[in-house]
């Protein structure tokens, strides 16, 4: 992964597998399990094949499931690895393609935001990256396909860097995340049959999501639905829960978060 050294795919493909078309079926087979509706591997080294095709919202998918896996992040996250000395070659330093997070062959790129991730590239593909990167309390996962190789003077070019960093760009500029629901504020009192006394029904812990850093309070708005359609019936415990609690922001026809 660091140097992108894809030939090592179809090695790792047959030993897991016992050959390539077989592995490559089980990574088809983990992609629907993952949700990805528009992708389809036809081989493991990822070169141009008009059968193999994916989307920014499928390796997006793919990504968040490999960053579950704590030596995928030490590797996504690796600028460089050495190769020990063999009776065949002497030792080899390895230097990531990822020049978002490194800057040793070309500054240009480096973002110190950017934690890790992966390049890629054929001609039809363009110029492509997915990486991860911090700033604050936020953490975005980018995904850049189909940039540009080749600058305005025919040099090379990697469009796929600079549309990253401009994508991070927006969202830690332009959004945060804030406090919408508290246990401290309720959401409706409401009666309950066979009871004297009505109960105020509160989020059961505090909810934060993420909004426009300029939001507009005023423009938040809570709707709940009640568990029973009949409403609430004693006997009521502390804490139970007794329905479903969603926030909407301005106009927004889906909510921002379902509790």
């Amino acid at each position: 992964m660091i140097e992108s050294a894809n030939d090592a795919a179809p090695v790792i493909a047959e030993y897991v597998a016992g050959s390539e078309p077989a592995f490559v079926e089980m990574m088809n087979q983990k992609a629907a399990e993952l949700g990805c509706t528009g992708t389809h591997f036809a081989n493991t080294h990822g070169l141009h094949d008009e059968e193999h095709y994916t989307t920014a919202r499928d390796l997006a998918k793919i990504m968040m499931a490999a960053l579950e896996y704590e030596k995928f992040q030490e590797i996504y996250s690796a600028d460089r690895y050495t190769l020990a000395a063999t009776n065949l070659q002497e030792e080899r330093i390895l230097v990531t393609t990822n020049y978002l997070i490194d800057a040793s062959i070309t500054s240009d790129y480096y973002d110190e935001r950017v934690i890790g991730g992966k390049t890629g590239f054929t001609t039809p593909a363009g110029r492509c990256v997915m990486c991860v990167a911090e700033s604050g309390n936020l953490r975005y996962l980018c995904v850049v396909l189909g940039a540009s190789s080749t600058g305005a003077d025919g040099s090379t070019y990697f469009g796929s860097f600079v549309s990253a960093s401009e994508a991070l760009d927006f969202g830690f500029d332009s959004f945060t995340f804030a406090e919408v629901l508290s246990p401290l504020a309720p959401i409706a009192q409401l009666p309950v049959a066979h009871a004297t006394q009505s109960v105020v029904v509160t989020p059961a812990e505090s909810v934060t999501t993420m909004l426009p850093k300029d939001y507009d309070k005023s423009l938040l708005s809570t709707r709940y639905q009640l568990t029973s359609e009949a409403g609430l019936d004693a006997p009521l415990e502390a804490g139970q829960a007794v329905g479903v609690v969603q926030e909407y922001y301005g106009s927004w026809d889906k909510p921002i978060l379902s509790q």
